[in-house]
């Protein structure tokens, strides 16, 4: 006998999961815009290696949150065709459920995946720029937090760089848009709310 999404005694535990990844990215993506307000006069530059672990890790749960609600095109690996099915029909109910809009930065996960796999992306933009026949000069920042791009009067090049006056987070050609991501995330959580998950 085929079981399917709603027989599982675990179904309401996916609304739970959704909720907490939803409320953490928020509160950290709350605390990035509280820790590098933006400034009305003048500018800073500053390294601050607790910040970006706070970006890594949103980041990271925004992946996992994009996997709870993505509908697969085919199955993983090593995962059967029964738990494909399941997990095509799990996904597709909650979609539905939530009536959400497509998660459109949560489901961009390759400034996540450059800061998980930084040392590759690395060497790639080392070999790249060593290919490049270009002679402007420039600099690279690296694990820095600036108040805005124009504290820099020459081309910078981004290696995990957070810029409090856009809310975004730059990783060699990659960008996070942590604005969007608190966007996103306060919309699922009033969904989420709205259809009583917690009941």
């Amino acid at each position: 006998m085929t079981t399917t999404v709603l027989d599982s005694s675990f179904f309401h535990v996916c609304f739970q999961e959704l909720w907490g990844l939803a409320e953490s990215i928020k509160k950290k993506c709350s605390d990035v815009f509280s820790d590098c307000p933006v400034p009305t006069d003048g500018g800073y530059i500053k390294v601050d290696p607790a910040l970006h672990s706070t970006i890594a890790s949103l980041l990271a749960e925004a992946a996992n949150l994009k996997k709870m609600l993505a509908i697969p095109e085919k199955a993983g690996f090593k995962e059967t065709s029964e738990q494909f099915a399941f997990r095509t029909e799990r996904t597709t109910l909650l979609n539905e459920a939530l009536q959400f809009p497509p998660l459109v930065e949560v489901s961009r996960v390759e400034t996540r995946n450059s800061v998980e796999h930084f040392d590759q992306y690395l060497d790639r933009a080392s070999l790249s720029l060593k290919r490049s026949e270009s002679t402007e000069s420039g600099m690279a920042l690296y694990n820095m937090v600036l108040s805005s791009w124009s504290v820099f009067d020459k081309k910078s090049f981004p290696l995990k760089v957070y810029v409090a006056d856009e809310r975004k987070y730059f990783n060699l050609e990659l960008v996070a848009d942590l604005n969007a991501l608190h966007a996103e995330c306060t919309d699922l959580i009033a969904r989420i709310r709205a259809i009583g998950a917690f009941k």
